[in-house]
């Protein structure tokens, strides 16, 4: 259960859990840290869901964020952020948060992998590149057990999905 670097998503903070288990470690001064829910931010993070499941799309969910004077993930961090103007919800952040298995409290890893991408294939010589790729979904890895405390209830990130899922297959 320990978040083990890296920024926390949106809605949730950093938690302190206190020194590190490995005494040589916690002797530099290491702690150990987990994902908890954000005040600020989690309840936004539920009302995103809420605004989806009424019917509202990413672009009108962004709007109505924005309009309220909803500081958007990257001016609620602007520390981590700085690259980022910060100005408004993006509908690329509703779409993110809304397929975020993280929000169910279960860590996820192998979302993405890396690979080598000639720059070209006709001329191996050349090189490559190394970028990240998003695995199929089936490629994750999901923790058996909650290792924090989730945002979303089971039911309602699954509803999420289907409608996402759904909206998928339409406009393909």
């Amino acid at each position: 259960g320990r978040w083990l670097g890296g920024r926390p998503p949106y809605g949730y903070l950093i938690a302190d859990l206190g020194p590190h288990s490995n005494p040589s470690k916690a002797a530099s001064g290491a702690r150990l840290h987990q994902l908890a829910p954000d005040p600020l931010t989690a309840p936004v993070v539920l009302r995103i869901y809420d605004l989806y499941l009424s019917g509202a799309g990413y672009k009108q969910i962004a709007t109505v964020l924005t309009h309220e004077g909803i500081p958007c993930p990257s001016a609620h961090d602007r520390i981590r952020n700085s690259h980022r103007s910060g100005h408004a919800w993006a509908m690329s952040a509703v779409r993110t948060i809304l397929g975020n298995p993280r929000y169910l409290g279960y860590h996820v890893s192998g979302r993405t992998k890396k690979a080598d991408i000639l720059l070209d294939p006709d001329a191996p010589a050349l090189g490559h590149v190394t970028r990240q790729q998003w695995q199929e979904r089936a490629e994750w890895v999901t923790a058996s057990v909650q290792t924090y405390e989730a945002i979303v209830d089971e039911m309602t990130w699954r509803q999420v999905a289907a409608l996402i899922a759904a909206n998928a297959r339409t406009k393909a």
